[in-house]
C-alpha cells in the first residue's frame, strides 16, 4: 500500500524534474518528467 501525509510547503522553484531510470520506448517517453523531487533532499538517489 502507499501511504501518503501532508508535509512543509515547499516553493515551486525547489521543485526538480528528471527522467525515469530503464524507461523506454519514443522520444516522449524518454523525456518525460517521471521524477519529481526537492532540490537538495538527501534521500533522492541520483
Amino acid at each position: 500500500p502507499l501511504f501518503i501525509e501532508a508535509g512543509p510547503s515547499v516553493d515551486d522553484a525547489d521543485v526538480e524534474t528528471g527522467p525515469r531510470v530503464g524507461v523506454r520506448g519514443d522520444e516522449a517517453a524518454l523525456t518525460a518528467p517521471w521524477r519529481f523531487f526537492v532540490r537538495g533532499n538527501p534521500f533522492v538517489s541520483r
